[in-house]
Formats: structure tokens, C-alpha cells, sequence
């Protein structure tokens, strides 16, 4: 099976050791890739089952609702914006860090900030970066800002090394989804799901 970045690294783990503990007789191998590149393999049929971000949908595959996810506006925790009112105007007066053209993730970040009437090209992003991990600990050493999935920053947060600037009357809700190529699905295929959506 093949997963972005943000769900292979900070959601899938803990549920594939809870499935690797009830059915020790199937081995998995885990393919991490953006969206994008995921969906490739699944169309060469390398993989068996994709788990992806954003919004682009092909109609080689069926679509099925894995999670829901929310992406936040981050900075360092100690940031002066941390504590200052923010609206979504102000996006243009700050430095961004931004996920890899591919990444279902920016896709969808870019998409929900034209519907909120921002032109993206002219926010002063001054770095493109290849994980979430990277981004989160440029953050850590800048006065930059980034979205993020809420799921990639929890320890962080908790530790008070990051903080979330929430910004007025504006917020980003996605959903995670399998995708399988169209037509049967093998047991395997069907097992791994319904253990997931019973989790």
C-alpha cells in the first residue's frame, strides 16, 4: 500500500500495529509518496491500495472516506503573532513555508485560500520543503509561518514548542481517502479498510 507523507508518518503507525497484532499472518509494506506520486503507482498497478490528500480526483479510482483532518496556521511558540488577532488579509505581510508542488496537502491549502479570495501568488513564500518535518523545524529556527495538518504538530503543541495562530473566520477541514483502482477489491484490500473504519 502507498500513503502521503502526513498520514503515512503521523497516523498510519500506530493504526498498522494495531492490525499487525491482530493478523500477524499478513505482512504489509508501507510506501511513502505525495499524493500525487501515490496515485501513479496505484495506476501501474505497484501498489494495491492508496491512502491520500487532496482534492484532484481521476476516474480511474474509487474514492472512500478514511479521516478527517484540519490544517492550522503554525509558527514558533514564542512568535509575535502567536498572541495577536490575525485575519486572513494579513497571510500577505508574513513569510510561508510550503509542502512540494505534487503534495496533495499544498494542493488543497492553495484551493481553500482562492475560495477565501487570496491570491497565492502573491504571498511571499520564500521556501518549498519536502516533509512536514523539515517545515516544522525550520519553523522552530524562524519568523516564518506554515500550514500544517493538525496531525503533524500535536507533540509539538503539547511540548509548547509550536503554536497555532488561528485566524478570524477562516479555516481549512479536509477529508483523508483510501482510493482503490475501479472494480473488485481483493479480501486483503476489503480486510485492511473495514478494520480501520471499525477502529
Amino acid at each position: 500500500m502507498g500513503a502521503s507523507t502526513t498520514i503515512a508518518q503521523y497516523i498510519l503507525p500506530e493504526i498498522l500495529a494495531q492490525f499487525n497484532s491482530s493478523h500477524k499472518e499478513i505482512s504489509i509494506e508501507l510506501i511513502t509518496k505525495n499524493s500525487e506520486d501515490i496515485s501513479n503507482l496505484l495506476k501501474k498497478g505497484e501498489i494495491d491500495l492508496g491512502i491520500v490528500v487532496g482534492e484532484s480526483k481521476s476516474s480511474y479510482f474509487e474514492y472512500q472516506k478514511f479521516k478527517r483532518d484540519e490544517i492550522v496556521l503554525v509558527c514558533k511558540a514564542e512568535h509575535p503573532l502567536a498572541i495577536k488577532n490575525f485575519k486572513i488579509k494579513d497571510l500577505y505581510d508574513i513569510d510561508l513555508i510550503v509542502r512540494e508542488q505534487g503534495s496533495g496537502t499544498q494542493e488543497f491549502i492553495q484551493n481553500q485560500l482562492k475560495k477565501s479570495r487570496i491570491d497565492v501568488q502573491k504571498l511571499n513564500i520564500i521556501m518549498q520543503l519536502g516533509s512536514s518535518e523539515s517545515i516544522k523545524n525550520y519553523l522552530l529556527h524562524s519568523e516564518a509561518l506554515a500550514f500544517l495538518s493538525i496531525s503533524t504538530v500535536l507533540q509539538e503543541l503539547k511540548n509548547n514548542q509550536l503554536s497555532v495562530i488561528d485566524i478570524k473566520n477562516f479555516s481549512i477541514e479536509r477529508n483523508f481517502h483510501f482510493i482503490t483502482l475501479k472494480g473488485e477489491h481483493s479480501d486483503l484490500i476489503d480486510l485492511f479498510m473495514k478494520f480501520i473504519n471499525y477502529n
